[in-house]
């Protein structure tokens, strides 16, 4: 076999200038002296992998390896090459710049990759364009493989054609390689020795397309490392170890945009707005942008007008998505129907799920099985690109998928098993909440549950910040998981769940959700006629309206509160209403009469040894007192209740103590314990979470600064103030603006 005379002399040259021999280069780059001889001599010729390997060992910079791709070897004209079956690459192939030269760099064994084997498996969900990558890829490389390239569509996936056993891809191979058809044996095992010996010393690329398992390609993979294999899946196929593995992701926005553009024809900027709002809808996913894109081709404005309205409707956008010839739904179904039977059904369960992710705590209450059952199954969905996994172990739908999947569960489901898997889920984020609300809120009072199933595993959740991640994690999904609780009737989950994310979002401010929580759970409670439920409810919601500034409707739900614990004879919740109320007179200046229901409310907790509320009233005390210059009492009834506040652990009431004496001390003008005090409260707010009591501290900050004439520090802290009341979109924002704005212009300073 000729070699490659001139990168012979090249190699012999420079190695000779770094004052190698050929037995210590062969060391460095893992080849034989008798080999490189050869090499050097042009008795066999260089190919890329050890041009490249040459360079790095002797710092050429890729000019050896330029040599071999201009000097490719010589086809053996008695050895044609195949037929390679490769489809057309398509005009319409948009993006993946960088995937394809990461591909490319690998299949060439370019310098500076990190590994260097001669398998890809590109894998990813149903539609993302795993074919037309890798055709992609194999015309952009086939002038480097003068064997030629070999094509084949192993139909894993295909709804009307089986798969192609390895035995009948053997067949098909061999005969493309020029081997007759008697000369083929009859064992798999004879024909894959047989294809391994044919591929011997040739330089070829081999596509392997729509794999449905490793098993299915592994007899077809050639044992010489001059050969290159490109295999696509929608499955990750992670058994094949020695392979690289690369997940197509759905396109980028604009990417997404450009393929839709160049298969419809739609290039007039003022449709930007509809095509941007088709291909979102289409998730990106490049199947379903192509199989729209086709039915705007050369259409009018109207057009795309109408067909951006049909897929903005998630109950019909699965049926617009189909061409007669092409449809994602039937690219779903077939990776669906793949799956081994507790997979397939947990899939379909997950399209029952009302959240937008899950854990596989979630999946196991919802499947009925064991923790490391349903991670098992997560991780074979996983594999066949049916669900995406985020940080930390959660995982979600692409929108598509999980439009598929919530079909397919309302069809395929009965309808009392569908409703027992929501319970269970229901049961399980229930028990789990508890445990978060007992660590974020302690000593807080929990009325008896009506909820006697037994929950499934939950995660543990020991300490403070686990606990308020949890809570921060799971928030949408309770919410989501409310509003099922009432479409199923399933009232007492409804307003359990809301009751006890009402301490979660009394420290983190969440006023949407929280007042969306307990709207619905008013309802669930009327629904159901658990008078006990809608009266806390009532209570709860108020406070979360009275933060809000609704004063009107702040009190309205507490008088009826107040009417319903009366008429129940429940003297504590008649006591937390008249407490709450009190807060209303307060703010619309009725002190008297705010103090009066204050310590009421106070007689009552003191009677029953309640020590949390006993604290939180003594607090509500003394804000009073403040507005009736009673500062010594104030200062007193603040100092008691700090004591409580911090013996029973509760950082987050802490630390609204701890501002209440700063804005104390303030208003008294004893400007160094109210920066004391506010200090104390930052610190507190930051360790338990609270951004509001953060806020509330830098602005009071912000103010003694403002007074002691400081603008640097006076702004410092007002900007932080801003920051975090602006997030939380408080009331309070607007005047800390102000504060900054006339802080630009004038700070007075103190005399």
């Amino acid at each position: 076999m000729e070699g490659h005379p001139a990168f012979g002399n090249e190699l012999r040259r420079v190695r000779e200038a770094a004052g190698l021999s050929l037995a210590e280069l062969g060391k460095l780059i893992h080849y034989s002296k008798g080999y490189l001889s050869k090499i050097e001599s042009g008795a066999r010729p260089a190919n890329l992998k050890l041009a490249w390997a040459c360079d790095n060992a002797l710092g050429t910079d890729g000019a050896l390896a330029a040599l071999v791709d201009l000097q490719p070897a010589k086809e053996n004209p008695k050895d044609p090459k195949p037929f390679s079956g490769l489809p057309p690459d398509s005009v319409h192939f948009t993006g993946r710049a960088e995937e394809l030269r990461r591909v490319i760099s690998i299949l060439r064994f370019e310098r500076n990759t990190p590994v260097i084997p001669n398998i890809v498996v590109v894998s990813g969900m149903a539609g993302v364009g795993k074919t037309a990558f890798v055709t992609r890829v194999a015309y952009r490389i086939e002038r480097s493989f003068p064997g030629g390239c070999l094509f084949l569509d192993l139909h894993g996936y295909s709804p009307t054609v089986p798969p192609v056993t390895p035995a009948d891809a053997l067949d098909r191979l061999l005969r493309r390689l020029g081997v007759p058809g008697e000369q083929i044996p009859d064992h798999v095992d004879d024909r894959a020795a047989l294809y391994r010996d044919r591929l011997i010393g040739k330089n070829m690329i081999i596509v392997l397309d729509n794999a449905v398992s490793a098993d299915q390609v592994r007899p077809l993979l050639p044992a010489t490392p001059d050969c290159r294999v490109l295999i696509t899946s929608r499955d990750r196929l992670p058994s094949l170890d020695d392979a690289c593995h690369l997940t197509l992701d759905t396109l980028p926005t604009a990417e997404a945009t450009a393929l839709f553009r160049s298969v419809a024809g739609q290039d007039a900027p003022d449709r930007e707005e509809m095509i941007g709002k088709i291909v979102e809808a289409c998730g990106r996913l490049p199947l379903a942008v192509r199989i729209i894109a086709a039915r705007c081709r050369g259409g009018s404005t109207r057009k795309l007008a109408d067909l951006s309205a049909r897929v903005a409707d998630r109950h019909s956008r699965l049926d617009e998505l189909d061409d007669g010839e092409r449809s994602v739904t039937s690219a779903f179904t077939v990776s669906h129907e793949g799956l081994p039977a507790r997979p397939r059904r947990v899939f379909a369960l997950l399209g029952l799920h009302p959240a937008a992710d899950w854990d596989a705590y979630a999946v196991a209450a919802l499947a009925d099985l064991s923790v490391p059952e349903a991670e098992r199954d997560l991780d074979r969905l996983l594999r066949a690109n049916l669900v995406i996994e985020d940080s930390a172990g959660r995982y979600h739908f692409h929108d598509l998928v999980g439009l598929h999947a919530r079909r397919l569960a309302r069809s395929v489901i009965p309808e009392q098993e569908q409703r027992a898997a929501v319970q269970r889920l229901l049961v399980f984020s229930l028990a789990t909440l508890v445990q978060a609300d007992r660590v974020i809120t302690p000593h807080r009072y929990l009325p008896p549950s009506a909820i006697v199933d037994k929950p499934p595993a939950t995660p543990a959740l020991a300490g403070y910040q686990q606990a308020l991640a949890w809570a921060e994690t799971e928030r949408t999904n309770l919410v989501a998981l409310c509003r099922a609780a009432v479409e199923l009737n399933l009232d007492a989950f409804c307003w359990e769940i809301a009751y006890l994310l009402r301490g979660y979002f009394f420290l983190t401010k969440q006023w949407d959700d929280w007042i969306q929580t307990h709207t619905l759970a008013i309802a669930a409670a009327r629904h159901s006629g658990n008078r006990h439920a809608e009266a806390r409810t009532l209570n709860n919601l108020g406070l979360a309206l009275l933060e809000r500034g609704s004063f009107d409707a702040a009190e309205q739900h507490y008088q009826s509160a107040l009417e319903i614990f009366r008429e129940l004879g429940d003297e504590f919740g008649e006591s937390n209403a008249l407490a709450n109320h009190a807060a209303v007179l307060y703010y619309r200046g009725d002190h008297g009469a705010a103090l009066l229901e204050n310590k009421n409310a106070l007689a009552f907790y003191e009677r029953m040894g309640m020590l949390r509320n006993v604290a939180i009233t003594l607090r509500s005390i003394a804000l009073v007192e403040v507005e009736l210059a009673r500062f010594t009492e104030a200062i007193e009834h603040l100092h008691r209740a700090l004591r409580v506040f911090t013996e029973l652990g509760l950082h987050l009431d802490a630390a609204m103590a701890e501002n209440c004496l700063g804005e104390t001390y303030h208003r008294l003008g004893d400007l160094k314990n109210a920066r004391h005090w506010h200090l104390q409260g930052l610190e507190h707010s930051q360790s338990c979470g609270s951004s509001y009591e953060e806020a509330r501290a830098h602005g009071q900050l912000g103010n003694l600064a403002a007074d002691q004439g400081d603008r640097a520090t006076a702004t410092h802290h007002w900007e932080r103030a801003l920051r975090h009341y602006a997030a939380l979109q408080a009331p309070e924002a607007e005047k800390i603006r102000r504060r900054l704005s006339a802080g630009n212009r004038e700070i007075p300073v103190a005399n």
